[in-house]
């Protein structure tokens, strides 16, 4: 096995020579280390697909131990997803003894850190290197020149295969949970990976009973329940050792597996929200010695589950009695309310395929998978917008009453496919229809406008500074009513930035041609000096949506500037006049 290290892990590593890398990409990887923000982690990605694994906290103690690490991390997050423990250790045998080799290929090097953005991106709410591991592999990739959509964790499962062995087979453990609601309990039935650690079973929780990961939790291990409700654990798994603090009888979760107390304590307590104090009793039903499924499952469910922050039970009771009663003098309030904590009521589909999806991707052998749930539940009055199709038919029957707004991050989930989702559609009066991540939002604007758009998008464009090396800048494309845009952001702390726009139904390899002439022009010319202020007689920019401020900004350089910014600018030279010249949104502007 070959690790490819780029200059900055090889530097802090204090490693000379490399060897020559001439190797199957299989067993290739390329590895990057990042200090900043407060954040030390070292990013490891495979070259032939993409599967990447995440070391954080990556302090000098852990860097000697870098090979060892990452072998360890490599096991336990296939083995998390139910992989075949004997596939897993083919594939390390065959890796062979580590050794390092000098990082030089451009174009995996961009790859690479694309998943460092993205691994950045899952440390904000993510701690354990197996689940950031998950996330940043879950992520789905258009690649530039190639005709395909790249999935790492897909791609690994299948070059996993070459072995002649089921790449999916582990030890299950199917889980009754039961959400103690004062008689109006949810029951939910999991089936997971038994090496599964109780990271990912607590946000396996937060998916299957619709709560948004806002608040503290706690496993507690019992032998047989006790009719006290406040009786004392045999054992209870706290979330981090700064925890330990507090109760120095508990123990931290980080890196146990359920398998490590299961099926020696077939009683578990899971607390959330030690305000509203939800308790989940789950009960280890039975032990699969030999599951080929694609885990997690949702195997049967029943019941309503609350929204966050309701008060508790009776808090929940006092919900359902308003939402019921369109009379009732808080029922508007309460909707909308109740939309904005993301409250639906249990619909067995969505729930299967979320507890089934790895941060925004389902694997393409589950989505034909079938289970039925244990009861059909009626609809309550909320009924809210589910897939892009009802957004659709909204905007259709609508043509005058709906509008989007452009996320400054993707914060929420996409209300068709569950990916992050970076557009909201909303009434044009602040009332949301529904959410999209970028994907399904161009797909419904192109349905609604009559439009075809291409079926791969490049995610980043690589061009040649004044200096002669690369700069990488990230790509989105999105679809109006009324037109079409491409921009370009950098990638890395200046953030530059060149737009294009054009009428629907334009043509997008022309479209992406000329942004790849406006990077190109703001890598070569620059009209602002380093204080701000145009450095010589002119300056050429253009008019760009700024989505942060909702308000339209003057791009010059890539950068943009407000308008309060350029009256600075043209005030701060006695005697000078400005002159703005219009263009078409296609024109080049010279």
């Amino acid at each position: 096995m070959i690790l490819h290290l780029t200059k900055k892990l090889a530097d802090k590593l204090k490693l000379s020579p490399f060897v020559e890398a001439d190797i199957d990409e299989f067993f290739s990887w390329r590895a990057n280390f990042i200090h900043e923000d407060g954040l030390r982690f070292v990013v490891i990605m495979n070259d032939a697909s993409r599967f990447t694994i995440v070391i954080n906290e990556a302090k000098a103690d852990k860097l000697k131990k870098l090979p060892e690490l990452f072998l360890k991390t490599l096991r336990e997050t296939l083995l998390s997803i139910g992989v075949n423990h004997e596939v897993v250790a083919r594939y390390i045998e065959e890796s062979g003894e580590i050794k390092y080799s000098k990082n030089s290929d451009k174009k995996k090097t961009a790859q690479l850190n694309k998943n460092v953005i993205n691994a950045w991106w899952a440390m904000r709410d993510l701690s354990d290197d197996v689940e950031i591991s998950l996330y940043v592999s879950s992520m789905i990739y258009n690649i530039t020149g190639l005709d395909e959509v790249v999935v790492p964790m897909e791609k690994m499962l299948k070059m996993l295969s070459k072995y002649g062995l089921p790449v999916r087979k582990c030890r299950a453990f199917d889980l009754n949970v039961r959400l103690d609601l004062d008689g109006r309990d949810a029951v939910r039935r999991l089936r997971v990976p038994a090496d599964s650690s109780f990271v990912p079973l607590h946000k396996l929780m937060q998916k299957a009973f619709g709560w948004l990961d806002y608040h503290l939790y706690s496993f507690e291990m019992f032998e047989e329940w006790s009719d006290d409700y406040y009786a004392i654990a045999d054992v209870e798994l706290v979330m981090s050792e700064e925890d330990l603090d507090v109760n120095p009888d508990t123990v931290a979760m980080k890196g146990l597996k359920l398998s490590d107390y299961i099926p020696k304590y077939r009683k578990i307590l899971y607390k959330y929200d030690f305000g509203d104090d939800w308790h989940h009793y789950i009960e280890v039903e039975s032990i699969i010695e030999e599951c080929d499924e694609d885990l997690p499952l949702l195997i049967s469910g029943i019941g309503d589950t609350p929204p966050e922050d309701v008060g508790g039970p009776r808090g929940f009771e006092d919900f359902l009695r308003i939402i019921n009663d369109s009379s009732h003098e808080e029922y508007k309030e309460t909707i909308k309310w109740a939309n904005s904590q993301r409250w639906k009521p249990f619909d067995f589909d969505t729930v299967a395929r979320r507890v089934n999806e790895n941060y925004g991707y389902i694997s393409s052998t589950t989505k034909s998978k079938t289970v039925v749930p244990d009861e059909t539940i009626e609809e309550t009055i909320l009924k809210p917008i589910d897939t892009a199709r009802n957004i659709l038919d909204y905007m259709e029957k609508n043509p005058d009453r709906w509008g989007t707004v452009i996320a400054p991050e993707p914060q929420w989930i996409c209300d068709n496919c569950g990916f992050p989702a970076k557009v909201i559609v909303d009434d044009n009066h602040a009332k949301e229809i529904g959410k999209l991540c970028v994907n399904c939002y161009n797909r419904l604007m192109a349905e609604y406008t009559g439009s075809s758009i291409p079926d791969i998008v490049p995610t980043q464009i690589s061009v040649k500074g004044r200096n002669g090396k690369p700069v990488e800048f990230e790509v989105e494309f999105l679809v109006f009513a009324n037109g079409m845009s491409l921009t370009a952001i950098e990638m890395g702390k200046r953030k530059r930035r060149a737009d294009v726009y054009g009428a629907i139904g334009e043509d997008f390899n022309n479209m992406l041609e000329t942004l790849k002439n406006r990077i190109k022009k703001v890598l070569s010319v620059k009209y602002m000096g380093k204080d701000g202020y145009i450095s010589g007689a002119k300056a050429v920019g253009y008019i760009g949506y700024n989505c942060e401020r909702d308000a339209c900004d003057i791009v010059i350089d890539g950068m943009p500037y407000s308008w309060a910014e350029l009256e600075m600018n043209v005030t701060a030279h006695e005697g000078w006049k400005i002159k703005i010249e219009f263009a078409s949104t296609g024109d080049e502007l010279d």
